[in-house]
């Protein structure tokens, strides 16, 4: 018996400009990486390859994937050419540029401090034993990326525009939908206050 190996591309969104938070999310320090590395190590572990798409902050962005790149060939990122109109219109740029690898597609984020690599795992089987259906994280009640969207879906996200959020696919397609559901609080980093709560969670953890 050869277990099957579930190929998924990531597509990892990093263009937005952070304005609530006064700086670039993506390079938030926590336990010793930016938010954009962690991000993107974790989705190697669990993806074929991954794509992400950078905006506001090029300069030093680019710097780390080509860093990251060094080591792993199979990250690649690309300058969104529309980050400014918001995540729709970026996610749609994303899926777009990887129509042709007809591959199931994880997205993820990279201001949710709390996601780890076994969270990716736990999408990553529930897709292989569910392939036609998007897998949707539920932390604690709260729906949110990471999701896999599957192939035979993505061409319905072409033309989103602007800031048309992720939340519609399961509003509005419930019978596609298989949520993974993870007992964890969902705390992103948009704010101050949020920048802080991460700061004490971060030396909590470094005390341990």
């Amino acid at each position: 018996f050869v277990k099957t190996v579930y190929f998924m591309i990531g597509l990892i969104l990093a263009a937005g400009r952070s304005s609530r938070l006064g700086e670039p999310k993506i390079l938030f320090q926590y336990l010793g990486k930016s938010l954009l590395e962690r991000t993107c190590q974790q989705a190697l572990s669990v993806c074929s390859e991954i794509l992400v798409l950078i905006g506001a902050e090029t300069e030093k962005s680019s710097e780390i994937l080509r860093k990251l790149q060094r080591t792993n060939p199979k990250v690649q990122f690309s300058i969104s050419e529309h980050w400014s109109e918001g995540m729709g219109s970026t996610l749609a740029e994303g899926l777009r540029i990887l129509a042709d690898k007809q591959e199931d597609i994880m997205v993820l984020l990279c201001d949710l401090p709390f996601i780890e690599s076994s969270h990716l795992s736990a999408l990553q089987n529930a897709k292989q034993l569910h392939p036609k259906l998007f897998i949707v994280s539920d932390f604690g009640g709260q729906m949110s990326p990471p999701v896999v969207i599957p192939q035979q879906f993505q061409s319905q996200f072409f033309n989103w525009k602007g800031e048309k959020g992720l939340g519609e696919i399961w509003h509005k397609q419930a019978k596609d939908v298989l949520y993974c559901h993870f007992n964890v609080q969902y705390k992103d980093l948009d704010t101050p206050d949020d920048k802080a709560y991460w700061r004490v969670v971060e030396t909590q953890n470094t005390a341990e």
